[in-house]
């Protein structure tokens, strides 16, 4: 679900900048890279946290409660800490794709500013 919001911020800086070749193959670069990191956390994370055997219920609260899948070691809260810092990283790479390119806008200097501000925020 995370990766579906990242591919709508992509598709919007690629819509509104995608003339500009560099953009483009970043934007392409990061869809890529983020989707196979969220991939991959999905794929941990069903296959450790899911159930053995059988569809029912139980088989499936079993699953949950297994200890790769709970303890603060297991492999689902390493993947989890990574996939988070990718996240973040794939954030900041957002924001300095667009940052260059708010400078070629035709904007006052006034809402030249507001943008920056906007964009700052998103790094919060």
């Amino acid at each position: 679900m995370l990766w579906l919001l990242k591919l709508s911020l992509f598709c919007f800086v690629l819509r509104h900048f995608g003339s500009v070749r560099w953009v483009k193959n970043c934007i392409y670069v990061g869809i890529i890279v983020l989707g196979l990191f969220f991939s991959a956390y999905t794929l941990v994370v069903t296959m450790s946290c899911g159930p053995k055997t059988g569809s029912d219920k139980k088989s499936y609260l079993i699953g949950i409660n297994r200890k790769q899948c709970i303890s603060p070691n297991g492999i689902t809260a390493i993947s989890s800490v990574i996939t988070g810092s990718v996240n973040g990283i794939g954030d900041i790479y957002l924001i300095l794709i667009s940052m260059p390119l708010i400078a070629n806008l035709r904007l006052t200097p006034r809402q030249m500013y507001g943008v920056y501000i906007m964009q700052l925020c998103g790094a919060l």
